[in-house]
């Protein structure tokens, strides 16, 4: 990947071990910088062992570097992101945190996906090198597993609450206490709101809106309620980043459960959706320090096979195709319950049903994987 971007590099304190990566984000090193220019290609390294090529400066101890690259994505979907590097590397795009490995280690791999909109974006990393080995590493390509990604943009009840002023039970027990208190409706009310966009933050150094109610952003919990609806079976995708705790709940059950006290930090997590009616839930709750919580939602439409025994056989099932939903060549596997190969079969052309015999009778428990050979 070759991208255009601005480089500038800082001289760290010697007795600096790990030093705060915002101070560079910021820029507000100013009087330690020593090098500035363009870079096109991020791949750079002191060591031959580990690949790369050679720094742009000379000493390659105690340094550290701020990279701001404008980067086009040709088509709206998922992007991998890759680094290498040793040490510390944090990875923003659009100010949202993609990458975080900020601490002292060998060279190491980390890797995110993330989804991007067709047009231009900015990308900030942040690396630091301490001593010993300097090695960066930077790659950003489309996903080879791409399906369109869609943003939910749904509008929220919230309902906001102030914590008991007693509140000190941060236990196992104690924070499913409180949880139950938040979602019942059992504390002191501040006010019912509605609001578009879960993007909120009090702090300058972390993006987001103002907070929609008045009053101070401490000791206090909101219940964001939705309803949507999707035409197609799909993959819905949850996206936060919250200090302090936060939940999901989708048809009133749990898919993201980050619920404790903690700095800002990202959750992620997914689940199927069925074409039908739903009932969304976003939990929160804040205690002191950093009210922070932005919620992204999306989702990607899957074709929908649906599976059942053959009329009133015992020992076949119909697999019924959406068109186009499955290329050939492909193989459909059973296994039963007992890790059993019980179907096989090896499809060079598919009709929109599909009959696979089995050597156990129905009912069982079991999987039915449908794959192909590279």
């Amino acid at each position: 990947m070759v991208f255009t971007g601005n480089t500038t590099i800082y001289l760290i304190v010697q007795n600096i071990v790990i030093p705060d990566y915002n101070i560079f984000l910021r820029g507000e090193c100013e009087e330690d910088v020593f090098y500035e220019g363009i870079d096109r290609i991020l791949d750079f390294t002191d060591h031959s062992s580990y690949g790369g090529s050679p720094w742009p400066i000379s000493d390659t101890d105690t340094f550290a570097v701020h990279w701001r690259i404008r980067y086009f994505a040709l088509t709206s979907g998922k992007y991998v992101v890759k680094t290498y590097n040793d040490y510390g590397v944090v990875v923003y795009i659009d100010n949202q945190t993609v990458i975080n490995d900020w601490n002292l280690h060998a060279p190491k791999w980390n890797k995110a996906e993330v989804f991007l909109k067709k047009g231009y974006h900015v990308i900030d990393i942040l690396y630091y090198e301490n001593y010993g080995i300097a090695r960066m590493f930077f790659t950003i390509n489309p996903s080879t597993t791409q399906h369109e990604r869609h943003m939910l943009n749904l509008t929220y009840t919230a309902k906001v609450y102030r914590l008991p002023n007693n509140w000190n039970d941060w236990t196992p027990e104690g924070y499913e206490e409180l949880y139950r208190m938040i979602v019942n409706g059992e504390l002191d009310q501040v006010g019912t709101y509605s609001v578009s966009e879960i993007y909120f933050s009090d702090n300058p150094n972390y993006p987001g809106n103002p907070w929609f109610f008045s009053g101070v952003t401490d000791r206090f919990a909101v219940v964001f309620e939705s309803k949507f609806k999707l035409e197609k079976t799909s993959i819905m995708y949850f996206d936060v980043m919250s200090d302090d705790g936060v939940r999901i709940l989708l048809d009133n059950k749990i898919v993201l459960s980050d619920w404790n006290l903690h700095a800002p930090r990202a959750s992620k997590s997914s689940a199927v959706i069925s074409p039908r009616e739903h009932s969304l839930k976003i939990v929160y709750f804040e205690n002191y320090g950093i009210a922070l919580l932005h919620v992204k939602l999306y989702y990607e439409e899957r074709e929908h096979i649906e599976i059942m025994p053959y009329l009133n056989t015992l020992s076949t099932i119909m697999i019924s195709f959406s068109k186009g939903s499955v290329k050939p060549p492909i193989t459909i596997t059973v296994i039963d319950d007992r890790g059993t190969i019980v179907g096989e079969q090896v499809l060079n052309k598919i009709n929109d049903k599909v009959y696979v015999d089995l050597n156990r009778k129905l009912t069982f428990y079991g999987a039915i994987t449908i794959w192909r050979k590279k």
